[in-house]
Parts: C-alpha cells; sequence; structure tokens
C-alpha cells in the first residue's frame, strides 16, 4: 500500500505473525480484532509484541516497526476501524514456520481474494504465487524476504516481479 501512496486500511502491516497465528488470526477475525490486544512481557525480542485472545486461541504479533507498545496498539486500533469487510484481500508468505499443511489451511480459508506467496511448488494450492528468489540467498533457514533487494544495484524488490496491483484490483 505504501508504494501505491495508499493509506493502510488494514491493522496486519508493519507486523508478522508465526504461520500458525495467522491463519488462526485470518480464520475468525472478528473474534481477533474484538480482543483487547495485550503486551507479552515475556517477549525476548527488541521491539514490542502483543497477544490477543485467550488459552488456545491466544496469538502472538510482532510489531517490529514500532519503538513502543504504546505505539503498536495505537496503530493497531486505528487501522481495525479501517477494514473493508466486503473487500478483504488476504496475502500470506510461506516464511515464519509455514509448511505444506498450513499453506492448505491457508487454501481453504474462506476469503475469495487471497495469494500465498511461495517460492516452492504448491501445485494443487490455489492460492499460491510462486515468486523467483532473484538469486536472493537467505542467511537462515527461511526463504528470502520477498521485500527483499535481489542486489544492491537492483530498483526491484522479490515482490515487484508479481502484478500484486492486478491482484488488488481482482
Amino acid at each position: 500500500m505504501h508504494d501505491l501512496g495508499l493509506r493502510f486500511d488494514t491493522p496486519t502491516v508493519n507486523l508478522w505473525f508465526n504461520a500458525s497465528d495467522f491463519i488462526k488470526f485470518c480464520r475468525d477475525m472478528k473474534y481477533y480484532i474484538t480482543e483487547n490486544l495485550r503486551e507479552d512481557h515475556n517477549s525476548e525480542m527488541n521491539y514490542p509484541v502483543g497477544l490477543l485472545g485467550r488459552n488456545d486461541r491466544q496469538i502472538k504479533i510482532y510489531f517490529m516497526h514500532y519503538d513502543s507498545f504504546a505505539q503498536a496498539r495505537e496503530k493497531w486500533y486505528e487501522r481495525i476501524s479501517r477494514i473493508h469487510w466486503d473487500n478483504l484481500y488476504i496475502i500470506m508468505t510461506d516464511r515464519e514456520g509455514c509448511d505444506e499443511e498450513q499453506a492448505r489451511e491457508f487454501d481453504a480459508l474462506p476469503y475469495e481474494h487471497k495469494a500465498l506467496l511461495t517460492y516452492r511448488d504448491f501445485q494443487d494450492i490455489k492460492s499460491s504465487v510462486k515468486l523467483d528468489s532473484c538469486g536472493v540467498v537467505s542467511n537462515d533457514s527461511e526463504p528470502p524476504n520477498v521485500l527483499s533487494y535481489p542486489s544492491a544495484y537492483s530498483f526491484r524488490r522479490i515482490i515487484d516481479h508479481w502484478d500484486y496491483v492486478s491482484f488488488l484490483n481482482s
């Protein structure tokens, strides 16, 4: 949205979930957005981490672009009020623990507009969008971040090789 000069009308920008928590969130979004966002005081991250839900429905949200939990919380609630329930687009990457089972769970979510950005061949996953890593190698066990640039001389990120504008206009 930032690249398109659009306002962020989603609470899930500038943060991340692990794959299973994101699927839980998408499966029952109205439940989670009505829950009180609490700070995870036990987190060892150097940025704020929030908790939504309780017990087996609890999920974690990692606010890596925020300096404080108060700032993250403020943006979360501000953007929740902007959700267009009649026009949802759901995008997930195959990072943060996403395996084939979770790809299938994501594919089964009841949203018309969804895309699983992946470097793998998930031929029977209808929502999968296979990306080319453009030679970017990740330094951990995760695939490269879709926002990575193939080189210091590149003007296009990995995601820019996917026509996301057409997806958003579909």
